[in-house]
């Protein structure tokens, strides 16, 4: 899957092929079509407000869809409200 990391601060940042991740059976697996950079990751970039580890991929603000799910998910969640992340 593509990925925009910060790898350094004050650098620009790199586009990634990386491997998708292996779903856990409490996981799922997110798509994420669009991705925006946020005041706190350009701050993260210029050094402003210290991150570590590097390289970090950027972008709280997405626009997704569930890709799929462990079989031991539940179909719904449990727990309406409460963040994904």
């Amino acid at each position: 899957m593509k990925a925009v990391r910060m790898i350094a601060v004050n650098q620009p940042l790199q586009m990634y092929e990386i491997p998708i991740p292996e779903i856990g059976e409490r996981d799922i697996l997110v798509r994420v079509r669009a991705a925006g950079i946020c005041h706190s990751d350009a701050h993260y970039r210029a050094g402003r407000s210290p991150v570590r580890p590097l390289p970090m991929t950027l972008g709280q603000s997405r626009r997704s869809s569930r890709a799929s799910r462990h079989a031991g998910y539940p179909r719904q969640s449990r727990r309406p409200g409460v963040p994904a992340l």
